[in-house]
C-alpha cells in the first residue's frame, strides 16, 4: 500500500520510485498493490502528504493516462483508493465516485475504497454516504479499509489514530452485502494501543459483518 506514486500529480512519473515498488513486489509477491487518488508532489518538490486533485474532465484524462503508465511500469493491475480532503476545489464538477467509476474504465485499474475517508469527508464537506456507496462499481472494489478519525478544530482529520467510530460501524452494518468477501483493513497508524485492543475492533468488525 503505497503513498508516493503520486496517481494524481502533473510531474514526470518518478521511474526509480516505480522501480523500487517493483522489486518489492517481485520479492515478496502481494496480492495487490495500491497507492491513493492524490497528489504528493509537484515541481520534483515532495509533500510527504496526500493532497487532493480537482475532479474534472482534464484530471480524469491526465489521472487516466498516469494509472496506464503505473501499470505498465509495474507489470499489473494498480489499486486505486479514495482519499481524504481538507479543501475542496471550486472547479470540480465530477463526483468523487464517478470520477474513481470513469477511471477504473479507463484504465481497468481496481478500487479500494476506505470508508473512513468517505466519512470524515462527508463531515467536513457534507458529501452523501449513501449516493456515494450506492454509485460506486462495487465489482470493480478489490479491498476495503476503515480507520478511526480525530477531530482537530472544525475538521475530523483522518489520522488512522482512533477506534472505528459509532457512525463507521453503522455503514458497515448497512453496506454488509456489498463487503462481505473483500479483504479489509483495521489501519491504526498512530495512538497504537495493545495488541488486544486493535483485536477487540477486528473482532467488532466481523460480529457486525457476519
Amino acid at each position: 500500500h503505497c503513498v508516493g506514486m503520486n496517481i494524481g500529480g502533473s510531474d514526470i512519473i518518478n521511474t526509480h520510485y516505480i522501480k523500487k515498488i517493483k522489486e518489492l513486489c517481485d520479492t515478496y509477491q502481494p496480492f495487490q498493490i495500491s497507492d491513493h487518488l492524490s497528489y504528493q508532489a509537484n515541481n520534483g518538490f515532495h509533500h510527504h502528504d496526500l493532497l487532493p486533485i480537482p475532479y474534472t474532465k482534464k484530471y480524469l484524462i491526465n489521472t487516466s493516462d498516469r494509472v496506464m503508465q503505473l501499470q505498465d511500469l509495474l507489470k499489473q493491475t494498480l489499486i486505486v483508493e479514495n482519499p481524504t480532503y481538507y479543501t475542496a476545489y471550486a472547479e470540480s464538477d465530477i463526483a468523487e465516485e464517478d470520477f474513481l467509476n470513469q477511471l477504473a474504465i479507463n484504465t481497468n485499474c481496481k478500487l479500494l475504497i476506505d470508508l473512513n475517508n468517505i466519512w470524515v469527508n462527508s463531515q467536513n464537506f457534507k458529501i452523501n454516504i449513501d449516493q456515494y456507496m450506492t454509485t460506486i462499481n462495487w465489482a470493480m472494489v478489490k479491498e476495503i479499509h476503515l480507520a478511526g478519525p480525530d477531530i482537530m478544530g472544525e475538521f475530523y482529520i483522518d489520522t488512522h489514530g482512533s477506534d472505528i467510530n459509532h457512525d463507521l460501524f453503522q455503514m458497515i452494518k448497512k453496506y454488509q452485502h456489498k463487503l462481505i468477501g473483500l479483504p479489509i483493513f483495521y489501519e491504526r497508524d498512530n495512538n497504537i494501543p495493545k495488541l488486544d485492543v486493535m483485536l477487540h475492533q477486528v473482532e467488532k468488525v466481523s460480529e457486525v459483518l457476519y
